[in-house]
């Protein structure tokens, strides 16, 4: 998990230059990222749409968890750059997984302890887990296919080097992230 952490603040530096400095000054991004990618995001989510995400995970790797981990944060940039401490940020993370929602499921939702705690009038709106998914694959990373799209060259050797560097045998298993996989079904 702490490979992956470095790879994804390396990543969200790329992808999200714009909140990546705000992240780190607010020391956000090493916390989230460390829980998210220990527990697949089970322990953030509803356990009804958590699954559908280790569903994927387990069927096309890593580079699920870092797209969706990066499409959570481009869908709340806005919020996160007028978070004044990393409290706040934690909480709109919070607030906005526990709105996702797998209207698929057969499981009565479970709400998760931010909606529970949480003293705001207004709910925040329903994410549907599925088009969280798609939506990070039409963000996507480069080399990986999305939709039937390939975009840009392999991820792997650029942002893993330093850490292959480093000997860490964990690293290994990002480098197949930059790797052709199979195509998501659109329907």
């Amino acid at each position: 998990a702490l490979v992956d952490q470095g790879v994804f603040e390396e990543l969200a530096r790329d992808y999200v230059p714009q909140l990546y400095d705000c992240m780190q000054d607010l020391g956000v991004i090493s916390t989230i990222s460390l829980s998210w990618f220990l527990t697949l995001f089970l322990s953030v989510m509803p356990f009804e749409s958590a699954v559908v995400v280790v569903d994927c995970f387990f069927y096309e790797g890593i580079k699920v968890i870092f797209q969706l981990a990066l499409a959570v944060l481009d869908a709340n940039v806005d919020k996160l750059l007028n978070c004044k401490d990393d409290g706040e940020a934690m909480t709109v993370l919070g607030r906005y997984l526990d709105s996702v929602t797998n209207k698929d499921s057969t499981l009565p939702p479970i709400p998760h302890l931010h909606s529970l705690l949480s003293d705001d009038v207004e709910p925040y709106p329903e994410v549907d887990i599925f088009r969280l998914i798609r939506t990070s694959y039409e963000v996507g990373l480069p080399g990986v296919t999305t939709l039937g799209v390939l975009r840009g060259p392999p991820l792997g050797v650029r942002h893993t080097l330093p850490l292959l560097t480093r000997g860490s045998p964990a690293s290994l298993l990002v480098l197949r992230t930059g790797c052709r996989s199979r195509q998501l079904s659109t329907s």
